[in-house]
C-alpha cells in the first residue's frame, strides 16, 4: 500500500483491496512515546484511523497503518496527544514552524516548486498540496539570534524577514494573522520574556548536577538541588523545565530525550540553556494555541513540526495532558507520564509526592 496526497490535498491510499481510495475525512489517534521508540528500533510507525470517510466505500470504517519510517519521515507533527507523521496533517491546521523548518523550507522551495529535481516527498506533502493550512511563524519571531528574546523592533524586523521569505518560497501559503499583527508577537513576547529568562537561569544552574549517570543515591542527592535552584530563581517547581531536569534525572538510560534537548554538560553554556528554552516556549505556545481553539471550538487542528526526534518525544509526554483550571493568567494542565520511562518507578513517585504535590 502506498500513502500519498492527491492534487486536491486530500490523503489517498494506494493499491488496498478495496481499489485506490481518497480519504475524505478521518479521525487519527496520535502516537505516544513509546511508538517513536519502538519506530526507532524497527524503523515502522504504526498509524491508527477511525471514523474514516473515503470516496468508494459508503460506510464510516476503521485502519491500522504500518508505514515504513524510511528517509523521508524525517519530519513530526506533534499534536494533542502525542505525535503523527507529518503525512497525516489535517485540513485546517495551525502549523507552528520554528527557525530549523523555516529554514528547510528557505533552502528547499521557490515560488511553490522544488528547487532540486526530485520526487515529492511526505514533507513536501504538508506544504505543495492545498490542505487550507496556516503557518504560525510565533517560534521563529520570538527565537531570535542574541541569546535573548527580542526586543519590539527585533520582533518586527523578523516578522517582516520570515514574511518575505515565505513570499519566495511557498507564496501559495498563509501565514497565520493575528491582528494587531506586530502587537500580537510583541504582547506574546512579553509573555514569555520573564519565564522564559528564569529557565536560562535554571538551565544554567543546574546543568552540571545533571550532567552525570544516575544511581538511586545520586537521584537523591540531585533531586533536592534542582528544586532548590527552581526556588531561588522563582521558577514554579511544576515549570515545564523543572519537570524536565525531574526526567532527565530519573528516566531509564543516559542519553535520554530530556538530556537531548537540555544538552546537559560540565561546559554548558548560555547558548545551549537558550535553545533549551526556545524549545520548551514552543512547547508552550502550541499547548496554548491547543486549549484556545478548543474552547473557541473553531475546527482548526493545531500542530507543531520539528525534525528534532528527542524534541517530539518530549513533546509527546508533555502534550498528553488535559487542562485542570485557570486564574485567568496561568494555565494549569494535568500531565501524566507511563511509569515504565523511569528507572525506579516507586522511588520517582515518591519523589513526585515529595517535591511535586500541590505546586
Amino acid at each position: 500500500m502506498i500513502i500519498g496526497r492527491n492534487s486536491e490535498g486530500y490523503v489517498t491510499l494506494t493499491g488496498t483491496k478495496h481499489g485506490d481510495l481518497t480519504l475524505l475525512s478521518y479521525d487519527i489517534m496520535p502516537n505516544n512515546y513509546h511508538d517513536m521508540c519502538e519506530m526507532e528500533k524497527d524503523n515502522r510507525i504504526k498509524v491508527r484511523l477511525d471514523n474514516v470517510i473515503s470516496d468508494k466505500i459508503p460506510e464510516p470504517f476503521r485502519v491500522e497503518l504500518d508505514i515504513t519510517n524510511d528517509s523521508s519521515h524525517d519530519s513530526f507533527l506533534v499534536v494533542s496527544g502525542g505525535w503523527l507523521p507529518c503525512t497525516f496533517l489535517k485540513r485546517r491546521t495551525i502549523l507552528l514552524t520554528d527557525r530549523n523548518v523555516i529554514s528547510r523550507i528557505q533552502s528547499r522551495y521557490h515560488l511553490n516548486k522544488k528547487k532540486k529535481n526530485e520526487n515529492l516527498d511526505y514533507f513536501d506533502s504538508m506544504f505543495l498540496t492545498p490542505t487550507e493550512m496556516l503557518l504560525d511563524v510565533s517560534p521563529y519571531v520570538l527565537e531570535g539570534n542574541e541569546r535573548k528574546i527580542p526586543s519590539s523592533a527585533q520582533i518586527i524586523n523578523h516578522l517582516e524577514e520570515v514574511t518575505k521569505l515565505l513570499k519566495k518560497a511557498l507564496p501559495e501559503v498563509s501565514i497565520a494573522e493575528y491582528p494587531p499583527r506586530e502587537n500580537y508577537y510583541i504582547a506574546l513576547a512579553e509573555c514569555h520574556r520573564d519565564i522564559h529568562k528564569k529557565r536560562i537561569d535554571f538551565f544554567l544552574s543546574v546543568a552540571s548536577c545533571l550532567n552525570r549517570n544516575f544511581t538511586n543515591d545520586s537521584r537523591k542527592e540531585c533531586i533536592p538541588e534542582i528544586f532548590e535552584a527552581a526556588d531561588a530563581i522563582g521558577l514554579p517547581r511544576s515549570d515545564i523545565a523543572v519537570i524536565l531536569a525531574f526526567l532527565r534525572i530519573n528516566m531509564v538510560g543516559i542519553k535520554t530525550p530530556p538530556n537531548r534537548v537540555i544538552k546537559d554538560s560540565q561546559n554548558y553554556t548560555l547558548e545551549d540553556a537558550y535553545n533549551a528554552a526556545c524549545d520548551l516556549m514552543a512547547i508552550d505556545i502550541l499547548m496554548s494555541l491547543q486549549k484556545f481553539h478548543n474552547d473557541k471550538n473553531t475546527n482548526f487542528n493545531i500542530a507543531f513540526v520539528t525534525q528534532d526526534k528527542n524534541l517530539a518525544k518530549v513533546a509527546a509526554l508533555f502534550c498528553n495532558s488535559e487542562f485542570v483550571k485557570t486564574d485567568g493568567e496561568t494555565i494549569t494542565q494535568s500531565c501524566s507520564f507511563p511509569l515504565d520511562i523511569f528507572a525506579d518507578d516507586e522511588q520517582a513517585n515518591d519523589m513526585i509526592k515529595s517535591y511535586l504535590s500541590n505546586n
